[in-house]
């Protein structure tokens, strides 16, 4: 009897040491990461990051290029459809500081430069067919005139609060008589009208050019074709 007794306490003094361990192996099973476990993730996930970066970059230029792209295709039709509105006759091309003449009637108006002058920001001279003989074309859509990739500003105008300027696109200065009629009557050929493309075929010209922003004043993008070197006044 005494042997069983005995016995039986062991056993019980047994699984009271097994339900005691429970808690603290459980305690074990959940423990936190590391600070080594910690910094292992984040430098896998740094590394991720370096990886992908580059390549959102390119996609990102490669979405402002087709932007671009599409803006300068969107400019060209409405280039054709006003001819086709007038005649035959191509848009004029402003040639001269519309600044200092107050000239208007071009394809676009403004004279753009890094001062606070007004025309840098105003959406007028590029939605009111009073100024842009292309407004009836785009009704108020401003951005077609503009690369998303020129943020460009000067010292000047971000003090300003200015987040941007109206217009990145310029034409071909050799494409459209200028403001006054005639005045680009210098010994080269002028396209005055789309049936003067017969002169040079329409695959050898260019129209709409995103124009550097240090260059870019008035719509039309000056290239001197008689210079012994390409090299234009406008860049």
């Amino acid at each position: 009897m005494t042997t069983y007794l005995n016995l039986k306490s062991e056993l019980n003094m047994n699984s009271n040491r097994s339900a005691r361990s429970v808690p603290c192996d459980s305690r074990k099973s959940h423990r936190g990461f590391t600070l080594i476990e910690l910094l292992v993730v984040i430098a896998i996930i740094a590394i991720l990051a370096g990886m992908l970066l580059p390549a959102l970059s390119k996609a990102k230029s490669k979405t402002q290029g087709i932007f671009c792209m599409n803006n300068t295709k969107q400019l060209a039709l409405a280039w054709i459809m006003y001819a086709g509105d007038h005649d035959d006759t191509l848009a004029l091309n402003q040639n001269l500081n519309p600044k200092e003449t107050g000239r208007t009637g071009s394809w676009v108006n403004g004279w753009l430069d890094w001062t606070d002058w007004a025309d840098n920001t105003n959406v007028q001279y590029l939605l009111d067919p009073k100024y842009s003989t292309f407004a009836k074309y785009f009704s108020n859509t401003k951005n077609v005139y503009k690369c998303p990739a020129d943020i460009y500003l000067s010292r000047i105008q971000r003090a300003k609060g200015w987040t941007e300027r109206v217009r990145s696109v310029s034409m071909n200065f050799w494409m459209g008589d200028g403001n006054p009629a005639g005045s680009k009557d210098w010994g080269s050929t002028v396209y005055k009208k789309m049936s003067d493309m017969k002169r040079n075929a329409p695959v050898n010209a260019w129209v709409f050019v995103d124009e550097q922003p240090d260059s870019i004043n008035d719509g039309a993008m000056y290239v001197d074709p008689a210079a012994n070197q390409w090299f234009p006044s406008d860049l």
